[in-house]
């Protein structure tokens, strides 16, 4: 887990005990791309799926496809993504990365990130 993994057992911590918690760090630390492996691993997948959104298509359709990767596994599986006209997801996916939030699929989400670009931030809803 690149910057993150020697936070990791303060962080879960911190998603456990608040209703919103904002990562920052540089860019390349790991807020998108690991954030979500480590909250599927803690188990926040098990009733709902990971949301993570991103300010554009190409930045959800890349971050989805790598993050797949890393956990290898097909894109569209266990990680997929949504974008205007394209839902690349399946009923396995636990991580889902689009460029908006639609109505119903609030209802399928546990944790979720909002990607901030100016300030590269990422907020994680518990």
């Amino acid at each position: 887990m690149l910057g993150y993994l020697h936070h990791s057992l303060h962080l879960e911590e911190v998603v456990r005990e608040n209703q919103v918690v904002v990562a920052v760090g540089e860019t390349g630390s790991g807020k998108t791309t690991q954030l979500t492996q480590y909250l599927h691993e803690d188990g926040y997948t098990t009733n709902g799926i990971v949301g993570c959104t991103q300010p554009r298509r190409v930045a959800a359709m890349s971050v989805a496809k790598r993050v797949s990767e890393e956990m290898e596994t097909e894109l569209g599986d266990l990680v997929g993504y949504a974008i205007r006209f394209e839902d690349v997801t399946g009923p396995s996916t636990v991580i889902k990365c689009a460029t908006s939030v639609e109505p119903e699929w609030l209802a399928e989400l546990g944790p979720m990130f909002f990607s901030v670009k100016d300030s590269d931030t990422v907020g994680i809803w518990a």
